[in-house]
């Protein structure tokens, strides 16, 4: 009886510990989801400014260097590439 109780103990604790850990991943994984579709926006942003009088675009936007030319938008946190995308 003792050891019944012990072995459903034992398991409630795995799922309990199996779920906390399955929720904090998806907590992760949307602030990374979020983070990608806010610095998408930036870059969206950035390359509607581009014309035929302005062809580069450089300004600095929530801590993030954003520059957009016809060829490319390059976003950088503290002198690190974060998000780039090229035309091919």
């Amino acid at each position: 009886m003792l050891a019944d109780n012990l072995v459903a103990l034992v398991l409630i604790s795995l799922v309990v510990s199996l779920f906390c850990f399955g929720e904090q991943q998806l907590h992760s994984e949307m602030m990374h989801a979020k983070q990608e579709l806010n610095l998408a926006r930036m870059a969206k942003e950035a390359s509607t400014q581009i014309d035929e009088s302005h062809p580069s675009v450089s300004y600095t936007q929530d801590g993030y260097q954003i520059q957009a030319s016809h060829h490319e938008v390059s976003i950088e946190q503290r002198h690190l590439c974060v998000f780039r995308v090229m035309k091919q």
